[in-house]
Formats: C-alpha cells, sequence, structure tokens
C-alpha cells in the first residue's frame, strides 16, 4: 500500500529509514504508515515560505543525565514569571490558570519543575518550599489530582491523574531526599510511584500499548492523560521515565518497571516519526486524525531523548535523537521571521499610531530586508516595501477587519520573499 512502510524495510533500510525492533510470536505491530500528504503539508507548514519553525533553544537543555544535577539545565535556563498561563503567588510559588478569565489552581506539573529549576540554581530554602507544598498537595495514595478538563473530544473527569505529574514530583522528590534526612519526602516519593504504576482502570496512569494491538498488552505505558482510548503522548511519558529513572536509585521495582518502559519506547519511537518529525502522540494511529505536530515540542523531545540514552546507552533512542536533530537543523538553515511584536493591541479605534516590529534568524548571513503589507476587505497595499528597517508604523484611518503582511528576505535573495507572515487587527469607529 502506497505510504506504508513494512517492517522488513524498515529492518533492511529505506529512504525513509527508521528501524524496528523484531517482532515477538504472537505480536500483531501496526503497519507504520507515512502519507505522503503528510510530508507535503508538514514540510510546507514548518520549512515553506509561510513556514514559522525557528528554534535553537532546545540546544540548552541537552545534558548527560545526572540524578542529583541540574535537572536538563533548567536551574540555569529556565525562567518563572507572571504571563498568561503562570501565576507567581506572594509566596513565591507558582500557580497555573488554563485560560486568561479563569482561576488559578496548584499543577504539580509547574510546581515540580518549579522546585527543580531552585534546585538547579542552588537555591534549598524555595526549593524545599516548594516540595513540602507538593507533599501538601499529594492525596494518600500518592497522587496529584487534577481538574476535570476537556481533551480532543473527551473529558477527563474531576481527579485524573497523570503520568508526567507523578513523574515529575518524583525528580523532586528524589533530590530532596539527597540534601535532607526528613522522612517526608523518601515517603512522598514512594507515595508517588505507587500511583504511578496504579492502572488506569483503578483511577491512575499505567497502562500498556493494548490500544495499538490487544496483541501488545505486555508492553507497558505511562500515561500524560488517561483517556479512552490512550493517545500514547510522547513527552509526557519521558518525562515520567525520567522521574522512574530517578526513584530507582531508591527502588529495585522502580528500576525494573524503567527498563521495561525503556524497551515500550524503542518501539514505539517508529510510529512516532514522520519523515523526521516528531509528532506529539499517536492520534493518527489510534484516533485516525491527522498527525499532531508542534514546533515547541520537536526540541523537547530531542533534549528528552538526549537525557534518557545518555543513562540507557540506547542506540534506538540516539538514533531518533539525531535524526530529529537533523530535521531541526534542516528547518532552521531557512531566513524566518522569529517574532513579532505591536506596541498595542487588537482593537483599536481609528487614528491609533500602531507599530510592529519584526526578528528574524537563519539564512546565509546576509542582510535582511523587510516588508510590510495591508489588506483591508478588498485588496493588500503596501506601504512600506523591502527595505532594512525592521518596524513600521500604522495609522489606520477607516474601521474595518485588517490583515497585516510581514515579509522578509535576503538582500542577495532571488525569490519574492523568503518567509511571509500574517495577523489579523480589528480598528473600531473612533471613540470605540
Amino acid at each position: 500500500m502506497a505510504g506504508v512502510i513494512s517492517r522488513r524495510e524498515l529492518l533492511i533500510g529505506s529512504a525513509a529509514a527508521i528501524a524496528f525492533p523484531a517482532a515477538a510470536a504472537g505480536e500483531n505491530w501496526p503497519p507504520v504508515e507515512i502519507k505522503p500528504e503528510w510530508v507535503r503539508e508538514l514540510n510546507e507548514r514548518f520549512a515553506g515560505t509561510s513556514g514559522m519553525f525557528h528554534d535553537t533553544t532546545y540546544k540548552l537543555y541537552l545534558q548527560d543525565y545526572k540524578s542529583a544535577g541540574d535537572y536538563l539545565n533548567w536551574g540555569a535556563v529556565r525562567v518563572f514569571q507572571n504571563d498568561s498561563e503562570v501565576v507567581i503567588t506572594e509566596t513565591g510559588l507558582p500557580m497555573v490558570k488554563d485560560s486568561p478569565s479563569s482561576e488559578p489552581y496548584w499543577n504539580a506539573v509547574t510546581l515540580s519543575h518549579y522546585a527543580l529549576h531552585r534546585h538547579g540554581r542552588g537555591d534549598r530554602p524555595n526549593f524545599f518550599k516548594a516540595v513540602d507544598k507538593l507533599i501538601d498537595l499529594q492525596k494518600p495514595n500518592g497522587g496529584f489530582p487534577y481538574p476535570a478538563r476537556s481533551y480532543r473530544d473527551l473529558l477527563l473527569p474531576e481527579g485524573w491523574i497523570s503520568a508526567m505529574a507523578q513523574g515529575n514530583a518524583m525528580s523532586a522528590f528524589y533530590r530532596a531526599t539527597l540534601i535532607s534526612d526528613d522522612p517526608r519526602y523518601k515517603r512522598a516519593g514512594e507515595l508517588a510511584f505507587a500511583s504511578l504504576m496504579t492502572t488506569t482502570d483503578k483511577g491512575g496512569p499505567a497502562t500498556t500499548l493494548a490500544h495499538l494491538d490487544p496483541s501488545l498488552s505486555a508492553y507497558p505505558f505511562l500515561a500524560e492523560y488517561p483517556t479512552d482510548p490512550i493517545d500514547y503522548t510522547l513527552n509526557g511519558y519521558m518525562f515520567a521515565l525520567l522521574g522512574l529513572y530517578d526513584w530507582s536509585h531508591h527502588s529495585k521495582e522502580a528500576a525494573s518497571a524503567f527498563a521495561r518502559n525503556i524497551e515500550t519506547l524503542e518501539r514505539l519511537l517508529p510510529y512516532h516519526d514522520i519523515d523526521g518529525f516528531s509528532t506529539y502522540d499517536l492520534s493518527h494511529l489510534v484516533l485516525k486524525v491527522y498527525p499532531y505536530v508542534h514546533e515547541f515540542y520537536e526540541g523537547t523531545h530531542v533534549y528528552l531523548l538526549h537525557a534518557l540514552a545518555s543513562v540507557t546507552g540506547s542506540a534506538t533512542l540516539t538514533r531518533y535523537e539525531q535524526r530529529w536533530t537533523a530535521k531541526i537543523d534542516e528547518m532552521n538553515r531557512p531566513l524566518r521571521i522569529t517574532s513579532i511584536s505591536s506596541n498595542i493591541a487588537s482593537p483599536q479605534p481609528v487614528g491609533a499610531a500602531i507599530t510592529f516590529r519584526l526578528t528574524s534568524a537563519g539564512g546565509n548571513g546576509g542582510k535582511t530586508l523587510y516588508q510590510f503589507a495591508v489588506r483591508d476587505e478588498l485588496d493588500w497595499t503596501t506601504p512600506q516595501p523591502f527595505s532594512d528597517r525592521d518596524t513600521f508604523v500604522w495609522t489606520p484611518k477607516k474601521p474595518g477587519k485588517y490583515y497585516i503582511g510581514f515579509y522578509a528576505k535576503e538582500v542577495a535573495s532571488k525569490a519574492e520573499y523568503d518567509n511571509f507572515r500574517n495577523w489579523p487587527f480589528t480598528i473600531n469607529p473612533a471613540g470605540n
């Protein structure tokens, strides 16, 4: 069938050379399907003339992982501040809002990330403040329950447990045990591990690959989102595995679970690969929807694979780290508009002076030229043709719904433009 790579092709190598472990007797692994239209759309969306991808920040998090060390270099790199999602409380600890208008709540993932960030910076008072808050939030069964929320077309019920939250908390608790003899931290880690290993039918996040095929139920999986069916979200799984690895220094049971789940991860990676793009989950297999590929997670998958490969020596993990890194490097080469900002947000009244500013990266090192265009309900106009000015001041004279077009090209480029983006902007009548 066109677009489907057989296991034999994967084993002997092909144009899309990816490796697949041999199947055991009775195992029915689905074919790795790579539809040509997926590849075309992804390459156009990320690397085409309207492509939005440019990310080198993932390199900051590449680390040969150490359980006692700065978690993924977060102490050196990450920043916690008030924004559209994070609310820094009076205590300095972060809460989360699911939308700008919603009430903030304690999110175990964000709180654990803050704890690990402060640990990496050597800030013991705030590290323990965050870890102690995690203990306050932890339920007697070890879980960190989440409020009900919609996810895809499904509803996660009140009190659902995420493998990512459990794993992140275990990484924080493990580091606490290394610098404190307070028995609460080891007990909290033991409880978090027990909750992580609780199966989905009993309210936990532990499941198997049976949603790919019933014959694969011997392969464990730890679900970031314990939906039915499981969509096999990749980044949350790998974060949970780092937590398992950390806790394996205290627990033979955790060490065994880590080893078994690494085997699962190795077998899942070919399904997450589409021409070098890494998918967020396997919804394209399980739910038969379009593959979910998000620019933020392309780099996240790479540095998580690197961390896990560094502690396992897995050639499969390293192979996919290298493959996905090569795709990111390929997408980073062309000139890209990397940020668009305005001094005031839409909507604005007629007569407002609105300043747009662009930044860019990539290309061959030549001077970058920018062009700004405006589209009303009829057509595009170009009030500022290509020049080396990266700002544009627009003073609209009539109300309406507009699009602002942003163009970038290298001075030596023969193309009409190398990259294009656009923003909608609403102008209201004066006084509104």
